[in-house]
């Protein structure tokens, strides 16, 4: 997924579930806007103002996601 469809798919408010570094992600929409954690352990979690915020300021292993964006596996997107 590219960085502008992954923008597009978050601010929709849609839900999105992903595999990255070893772990799976879940971004679930909240009223205060997308939320992301590690699924099994709501390890990390944190919420964001939209999609770009969530991109550029989510570690994971210490890295944004928007640099290593083109390595995550996307499983699920509602």
């Amino acid at each position: 997924m590219t960085r502008n469809e992954f923008i597009e798919v978050v601010d929709a408010g849609n839900d999105v579930m992903f595999e990255c570094s070893g772990k799976r992600f879940a971004i679930i929409m909240t009223d205060d806007g997308p939320d992301i954690a590690e699924q099994e352990t709501c390890a990390n979690r944190q919420t964001f103002e939209n999609a770009v915020q969530l991109l550029d300021k989510y570690n994971v292993g210490g890295v944004p996601l928007a640099n290593i964006l083109a390595r995550c596996k996307f499983t699920f997107v509602s």
